[in-house]
């Protein structure tokens, strides 16, 4: 059998008074629930091994293994009809997708009734239009080039694009604009001496320091309701699937608040790391045409007494959280709470660590009874808490959350916070400076922890940066910038960093 369920589901609704028609919609839905397994046939490797050799003329050519991925988005979308009669594409789940080969990627979809339907009559179809995209990101080196770009902020804060828009969602193609505009109009400057047929490349580098400075990233399942349609749009187009190759580049960005004032300098001529990303698409196939007479695979069903009914609610780990498991999280403890209507309460627990991760099949359920629950509404709530375990980093309750849903979406409760350095080595030496100490100090749930790093004039500042894993909340850290000059003097600063961004330039004058 395929790992994979559909269960429509009927639920009756009380009659419109003002109706006149003895036959009527009743309520219901569906659940989708199914995993997938992506890696890389071994005939494709070898293929692809083959193809090389011919065309490098090198016989010794090998593959090695594959390129590791960083991080990894997914999107499922099928095609509804719209008000308008016409095919629309519409977005069924969205998530993180775990960043190893080899490895199942568990999906839980609720439906209302008219998706449920919908999706049904496209299984049935020879060709059923249910897609899975995978955005995966993996890192790079950049290729390091004689220049420096120069950021006038208060130019830049004129700007019609970003004047008064930072609560605004900008996609990919409109950041690309801005910058262009940005650059035509001088707030940015770029001084080069390289060669003139370089100048595409070291755009594109400008670019990307300038994204990390001035955007944060919006993952499709933080944007508003009223905007998915645009995201839909900005994604596909008008070419439908075809469209597909557009997912890459097309991402959503909110505007950072800048404070920055004055000019920044922000020098290309050192190696650094970037992210490129890499898109998989695939066709979910033709399923009902194999198992659509099998009720352990496609179910219609209808809850009518609630004495046989029973809840089961689902846990979705985050496709990040899979691979925290090896470093971070030691484990998590999910505990779940039902108070019925006749006083009973029903305690439930799962305990996830690394080892339980890998042995569980992708479906991690948690179920009660209808303990005479009268209010069918009320027997949906529940209550459930985390308590996540660091080792020697500490611990961390969420405390309990009222929750209705089927479905119980775990996430990591911090995120990764890199912060990278940034100098003119020239001005340094001009002004005497033989080495600069950064302190960062941060909070990690309630335990101080500090990281401390040393420059000089001429370091590759590629291979200096802070590394920080801070709680999900936390915008900002503090750090303090100390200026050591050749006579033994010091000059010190106190300041936040929210940018990921720290200038070892920028020196107080006395």
């Amino acid at each position: 059998l395929p790992e994979f369920s559909f269960l429509r589901y009927a639920t009756a609704k009380n009659p419109d008074p003002k109706s006149i028609n003895s036959i009527s919609e009743a309520d219901g839905g569906g659940l989708v629930h199914f995993l997938v397994l992506y890696d890389t046939p071994d005939d494709q490797i070898r293929q692809a091994e083959s193809e090389l050799r011919i065309k490098f003329r090198n016989p010794k050519i090998n593959l090695l293994g594959p390129v590791f991925f960083t991080k990894g988005d997914y999107v499922v979308v099928s095609s509804v009809l719209g008000q308008n009669g016409k095919e629309e594409k519409k977005l069924i789940g969205v998530g993180q997708a775990p960043v190893f080969e080899n490895s199942k990627v568990a999906f839980s979809f609720m439906l209302n009734p008219l998706e449920a339907q919908l999706l049904m009559e496209s299984f049935k179809m020879a060709t059923p239009d249910v897609s899975i995209m995978f955005d995966l990101t993996f890192s790079g080196v950049t290729q390091a080039y004689d220049a420096e770009v120069e950021v006038n902020w208060s130019m830049v804060e004129k700007n019609e694009y970003y004047h008064e828009k930072t609560n605004i969602l900008f996609y990919s193609s409109e950041v690309h604009k801005s910058f262009s505009e940005l650059h035509k109009t001088g707030a940015i400057k770029i001084r080069t001496a390289g060669k003139d047929s370089l100048m595409a490349q070291i755009l594109d580098a400008t670019y990307e320091k300038l994204l990390n400075m001035m955007f944060n990233p919006v993952k499709p399942s933080e944007i508003p309701l009223d905007q998915k349609k645009g995201f839909m749009e900005e994604i596909f187009g008008t070419g439908g699937l075809a469209g597909l190759g557009l997912f890459g580049a097309s991402r959503t960005y909110i505007l950072k608040e800048l404070k920055t004032e004055g000019k920044s300098t922000v020098s290309l001529n050192s190696y650094s790391t970037v992210e490129r990303r890499h898109l998989i698409t695939f066709n979910v196939g033709n399923i009902f045409e194999k198992y659509g007479k099998d009720k352990r695979v496609f179910r219609d069903v209808t809850l009518e007494d609630p004495v046989f009914q029973q809840r089961d609610v689902l846990v979705n780990i985050d496709g990040d959280l899979q691979s925290a498991f090896e470093d971070i999280v030691k484990s998590a403890a999910i505990s779940f709470r039902k108070d019925h209507q006749n006083g009973r309460e029903t305690i439930r627990e799962v305990f996830l660590t690394k080892n339980t991760l890998s042995e569980n099949d992708g479906r991690i359920a948690m179920s009660y009874l209808n303990q005479e629950d009268k209010d069918r509404l009320k027997w949906l709530d529940y209550q459930y808490q985390v308590q996540w375990n660091f080792g020697a980093e500490g611990n961390y309750q969420t405390g309990w959350i009222d929750q209705n849903t089927p479905i119980i979406n775990l996430y990591a409760p911090y995120k990764r916070h890199v912060i990278n350095l940034d100098a003119d080595a020239d001005k340094l030496k001009a002004e005497n400076i033989r080495a600069v100490s950064i302190q960062i100090e941060y909070d990690f749930f309630g335990k101080k922890k500090q990281k401390r790093l040393t420059v000089k004039p001429g370091d590759d500042l590629s291979t200096k940066f802070f590394d920080l894993t801070l709680p999900i909340d936390q915008q900002s850290v503090d750090y303090s910038i100390t200026w050591i000059r050749n006579d033994g003097s010091k000059e010190t600063i106190n300041d936040k960093d929210e940018y990921g961004l720290i200038f070892l330039d920028e020196i107080p004058q006395k």
